[in-house]
């Protein structure tokens, strides 16, 4: 048996437009009820990825920092690598004559002579 009866289409509140880039560019696309309930996880993301870029930009400053003390101790270790090399005569008798003064006896009993002859 057919009918005369039809459904009638809901009306909706708010017309259906296409999606289109200037949509999304003027701000309607945000304010719609169907976008606002996904709000916090928007807001989740964008935390997310500042977290990311200044953990990012932190990370960058700490190894330029590391590096900077990296080649300091290097240039210092070198700097006294090549002062310390030798002490001049002068100043290793006074260094001697320093700590015999202060208490210090030199012991020669502990050395030994290797004597080396050619056959």
């Amino acid at each position: 048996m057919k009918t005369t009866y039809r459904k009638q289409e809901k009306e909706s509140s708010e017309p259906k437009r296409k999606f289109t880039l200037s949509r999304i560019f003027d701000g309607e696309f945000f304010m719609s009820s169907s976008v606002r309930r996904h709000w916090p996880y928007f807001a989740m993301v964008t935390a997310f990825i500042l977290g990311i870029i200044i953990s990012e930009q932190s990370i960058t400053k700490k190894q330029k920092l590391i590096k900077q003390y990296e080649n300091e101790y290097k240039e210092t270790l070198s700097k006294l690598k090549k002062n310390n090399q030798f002490i001049p005569y002068k100043e290793s008798q006074e260094l001697l004559q320093i700590i015999e003064e202060k208490g210090f006896v030199k012991d020669d009993k502990s050395r030994y002579k290797i004597v080396v002859k050619e056959e």
